[in-house]
């Protein structure tokens, strides 16, 4: 009778604590939805409740827990059905998994052709939340109290992306599938590229709207 030895499993999971930002569900071309979020998770020590200048890892999540996909479904479908970020700051406590980098070149700037990184992620659940000034009522097995319960301001990271194409593009396709247009944040770190694969393909500024649009044929 054989015998047949269990191979070892590693995991890297991260918890902290921080914004959960820009919340939304991606459908690739040929390809499933999703969800995902871009988290900052704070660092460092706050002087007497000051946030401003505690540090932010950005990271941009793929939804995978099946606990947290629930949550955001539930919390932050609008009347559309669209899953989307509420206006109010999101705060929550958090585990992440399989913490991955992706390098880009800058293209223009004072940057350019210099190579950066950014950080790509799974949400694996979501213990804590906080949407503006109330505190989310998670469900039993789900609500832990935090040591931080407050935070400033949040910010945006790139999304990840299993194609060939840089790792923005699925979400820069689904945009504008959705709406028409694309907006893009200057403070992303891949504004720069961001921006010379929209004009590859033929998408102009529309400085009135403050958008990207097509370019009509």
């Amino acid at each position: 009778m054989s015998t047949k030895t269990l191979g070892q499993v590693f995991n890297l999971i991260i918890a902290g604590f921080g914004y959960i930002n820009r919340i939304r569900e991606v459908a690739p071309q040929g390809a499933q939805p999703y969800l995902c979020a871009d988290v900052a998770l704070m660092e460092g020590v706050a002087q007497d409740g000051d946030y401003s200048q505690v540090g932010k890892t950005r990271i941009s999540c793929s939804i995978k827990g099946r606990a947290a996909k629930e949550i955001i479904r539930r919390h932050f479908t609008g009347p559309d059905g669209q899953v989307t970020s509420p206006k109010a700051p999101v705060v929550a406590s958090m585990q992440l998994g399989g913490l991955q980098p992706d390098t880009f070149t800058y293209q223009k700037g004072e940057r350019a052709g210099e190579v950066g990184v950014s950080l790509r992620s799974s949400l694996l659940k979501i213990t804590w939340m906080k949407i503006g000034d109330t505190v989310v009522d998670l469900g039993q097995g789900n609500q832990e109290v935090p040591e931080a319960a407050q935070a400033a301001e949040g910010t945006d990271a790139v999304p990840a992306n299993e194609t060939g194409e840089p790792a923005f593009a699925d979400e820069l396709h689904a945009e504008y599938g959705a709406r028409g247009f694309i907006r893009l944040d200057p403070e992303d770190p891949d504004f720069q590229a961001q921006k010379a694969f929209l004009k590859e393909r033929g998408f102009r500024w529309n400085g009135a709207e403050k958008c990207w649009t097509k370019a009509a044929a």
